[in-house]
Order: structure tokens, then sequence, then C-alpha cells
């Protein structure tokens, strides 16, 4: 049987914790297959925790890059066109990134919120 690339598209969700953890799974199943995995987290910068130093173990195999600041305000406070741009341009490496075919799975992490907010046009 020819080897032949799929689309597919996962869309973990819900309340609370877990979501970032889940996409995490299936990318460490991933990369035990051999496969290379690209996680884009879009809200997640300013802070540092240990599934960033987790992950370098596996080199270039899996890269996760944090793209926002961190806590964005939403709720009545108006948005800061910083984060605004800074999820622009994690789309944009997203993109680029899911076209280029150089990774087998790429984790769009926390795009759901960055949508929600009204930050990037769902359309894209």
């Amino acid at each position: 049987m020819p080897d032949v690339r799929r689309g597919l598209i996962i869309v973990n969700t819900g309340l609370g914790k877990g979501k970032t953890t889940a996409a995490m799974g299936t990318g460490l199943r991933a990369v035990g297959n051999g496969l290379k995995v690209l996680m884009l987290q879009f809200l997640k910068g300013s802070w540092h925790y240990g599934e960033l130093d987790a992950v370098k173990a596996f080199g270039d195999n899996f890269v996760m890059k944090q793209m926002g600041r961190g806590f964005v305000k939403v709720g009545g406070a108006e948005t800061d066109p910083e984060d605004v741009r800074m999820v622009e341009e994690a789309w944009s490496e997203a993109e680029q990134a899911i076209q280029s075919g150089a990774w087998d799975l790429v984790v769009l992490d926390e795009i759901n919120y960055a949508i929600s907010y009204k930050m990037l046009d769902p359309e894209k």
C-alpha cells in the first residue's frame, strides 16, 4: 500500500484543564511513532513550565513554541492590539507550517480561545 498522507483535525475542548495535556499526549504518541510534531501555543508565552523542558528531550522531533504573552484581557476589557498582532503572527506561522509538509502533526494550542476572544477571524 502506498504511503498516503491524510489530513485529520482533532479538537480538544471543554472547561478547565486538560486540553493542552491531551494535545501533548497525541504529540508524544506521534513522536513515539517516528513523526515530527510542532505545537504552537497561541496565547501562552510569559511563563515557564515543565512541558517546555520535557519536549526538548525529543530535539527537532517535538517543537513547542509559545507565541503569546500569557493571559489576555477578556470580558469587558479591551483586547490589547499587541495580543491580537501576536495571535495573527501565530496563525501565519501555523499556515506556513501546515502547508510546508515538514510536520506530521501541527498542534494549534489555544486557537479556540483566540477565536472566541475575537482575536482571530474564524473564517481564516
